[in-house]
């Protein structure tokens, strides 16, 4: 999360100050924030495109030129415009709000949007601080542990599998043990 300034001080960018959002969009989800997408209405996306790369203090992307590290090209509901406020600024269109003094949504690479990673227990080394990354490398960690086959993802393992003692997945593998102790008692059981 990173910081941003309340009203009057607050460091904003209206978006209708570059382009008329009634006349050259069809939806859009651009109100507070450090981030936004609108779909333009037809035959209007260059013209959007052009309008929103005038203005200050933001990035506009088409869908097909996102950066990879987004992980957002390939998405069939993302719309074909997608804007990121620089860091501590608020995208703002036609219904002003100031209620936060911090935000998410920038470019994900600034440290600010990072999160907080902390896990225990047998398979995680003890007293081990990684280098920050992304979120989407949770998924294939927390399959190798329980032991189940990912579904298609964006992670990688490789990633995260400096967190691990060893091969990882004890935990699935005490359970498997403790469940057969169980059964074998019951069945045996005077």
């Amino acid at each position: 999360m990173t910081t941003v300034k309340k009203r009057p001080l607050v460091d904003e960018i209206i978006l209708n100050k570059y382009l008329n959002l009634l006349k050259l969009a069809s939806f859009e989800i651009l109100d507070y924030g450090g981030f936004g997408i609108l779909t333009p209405r037809p035959g209007k996306e260059q013209e959007v495109y052009d309008a929103l790369s005038n203005a200050p203090n933001l990035t506009v992307y088409k869908k097909s030129e996102l950066p990879e590290s987004f992980r957002l090209a390939k998405s069939e509901r993302l719309p074909p415009i997608v804007i990121v406020a620089d860091l501590g600024f608020n995208l703002n269109s036609r219904f002003i709000v100031y209620v936060n003094r911090g935000d998410h949504g920038y470019h994900n690479g600034e440290m600010d949007m990072k999160t907080i990673f902390r896990a225990f227990g047998p398979d995680f080394k003890k007293n081990f601080v990684s280098e920050p990354f992304d979120s989407v490398h949770v998924y294939p960690l927390m399959c190798k542990l329980l032991q189940i086959e990912p579904a298609p993802h964006n992670g990688s393992l490789s990633v995260t599998e400096e967190l691990l003692h060893g091969t990882g997945g004890s935990t699935a593998r005490l359970s498997a043990a403790l469940l057969l102790s169980m059964l074998l008692f019951v069945f045996t059981a005077p």
